[in-house]
């Protein structure tokens, strides 16, 4: 928490605890009213604040999210392309042996 803002609410506790009558009475409240306004600018500038850090991590979320979107469209890509490669090269060892098994049968038949 800032310092000044607990240096505030130390004051506005301490303020409270005392009651003063007539008119010191209303000089304490005019006093707390513009301690309690203080405070709120002082609070309102740290929600201030965090509201930008929110918004620039949110920011940098959706584009992190964005990266990984484009990466698993790739990656897709990749994975299509190494399944249709395994498809063909299954069928490239069907057919050499396929084949071998010919070339075997016509050297038996040669000799």
């Amino acid at each position: 928490m800032n310092p000044k803002a607990k240096e505030l609410i130390e004051q506005l506790q301490k303020e409270s605890r005392t009651v003063e009558t007539g008119n010191m009475a209303l000089f304490q409240i005019r006093r707390q009213t513009a301690i309690s306004a203080e405070l709120d600018v002082i609070l309102a500038e740290a929600a201030e604040q965090q509201a930008e850090r929110l918004e620039k991590q949110v920011t940098d979320l959706v584009g992190i999210a964005a990266e990984q979107k484009r990466l698993a469209e790739k990656l897709d890509v990749q994975t299509d392309r190494l399944v249709s490669l395994t498809v063909w090269l299954k069928w490239l060892t069907i057919g050499l042996l396929v084949l071998t098994f010919l070339l075997c049968a016509l050297e038996f038949r040669r000799h």
